[in-house]
């Protein structure tokens, strides 16, 4: 009885553990970014998870980027909106 009782334990916890899992790790939908004029031509694209710089110059874009994989297209977009030059991704 007790060793009954012990494994309905084990298989509840672990259960538990495994819908916890599958939840934590289910993608978010991308939030919209919004882009700001710092100076010049720097910009910041800032929303969920970070910000990135975008400081255009006559040979190309350069961005320093820390947000997460879903924003891609959005951040080319927001980059495309102000430049010309392309963007090599």
């Amino acid at each position: 009885m007790k060793r009954t009782f012990f494994i309905g334990i084990l298989v509840g916890i672990a259960v538990l553990g495994a819908e916890w899992k599958a939840h934590s790790q289910t993608a978010k939908p991308a939030r919209p970014l919004r882009m700001e004029k710092v100076k010049g031509d720097l910009y910041m694209i800032s929303g969920e998870g970070g910000n990135v710089a975008v400081y255009v110059t006559s040979e190309g874009v350069i961005l320093v980027d820390d947000m997460f994989e879903p924003n891609y297209d959005q951040i080319v977009a927001l980059v495309k909106s102000v430049t010309t030059q392309p963007v090599n991704t």
